[in-house]
This record gives structure tokens, sequence and C-alpha cells, in this order.
């Protein structure tokens, strides 16, 4: 099958993304949009610079609020790797009432947040 006819008969599986923006910009879920504006979108990216992804549902998680009840959020993680191994993660989310389906903190999303845990390994040689 080919990789239109999959995306066009598929609709809830992948995600349309340009390629030059960030932050959730021109992001496409097909999931929510009609047979119609999922075809529409797919012609204008034919020749064009996007990508089309499988989605990925992120895991609702329950985190305190500013009163300490557990809320759900919609959550994103990501880890960091260098050569010598285990670097750091990198958090994303947004509470799950005001999630758009894309987890981003730099789209607008009211009350996303995100946050990175960096991880520094000794130099080779020194600490044992």
């Amino acid at each position: 099958m080919e990789l239109l006819e999959y995306a066009t008969t598929h609709r809830r599986a992948p995600v349309l993304k340009p390629t030059v923006l960030h932050g959730g910009s021109g992001t496409v879920l097909g999931s929510n949009t009609t047979e119609e504006d999922w075809a529409a979108h797919l012609d204008a990216a034919l020749g064009n610079p996007y990508v089309l992804q499988r989605r990925i549902r992120p895991v609702t998680e329950l985190f305190p609020d500013e009163g300490g009840r557990l809320q759900p959020w919609r959550t994103a993680w990501g880890v960091f790797t260098m050569e010598r191994g285990f670097a750091g993660v990198l958090a994303r989310g947004t509470r799950l009432e005001t999630s758009t389906g894309v987890v981003d903190i730099a789209n607008g999303t009211h009350g996303a947040h995100g946050g990175t845990a960096l991880y520094e390994l000794a130099p080779t040689g020194i600490g044992g």
C-alpha cells in the first residue's frame, strides 16, 4: 500500500507536520478532521516540506495541583543520551481539560508546562 493511500484510508492513525515550524504550529491530527479536510491537507502537503508520522497518544498521568489534589495531565517524556550514556530527561505536559491533543508548551496551550533534568557524568579517568 502506498503512503498516501494509507494516510487517506487510516485517517485516525497519522499526524501531518510541517518540517519548518515548531511548537505544534501547523500540526494536523487526522482524527480531528473530516475525511474531506484530511484529504485537502494531504493534497496541500504533497511536494512540500511535511512529514507524516504515526500518532502516539500520550499517557494520562496524575499530578498534584496547587491544593494538593491529583489532577489528570497529558504528558510526553523524552530521554537525552550522549556517547557515554544517559544525559537527562525532558517532560512536557498539559492539563487534560485544556489539551488539544498535541503536547507542546510552545503552541500557546493554557496551563502547559515543561522542564528538563540534565545529568553530567564525571570526565573519563576522574573519580574512580
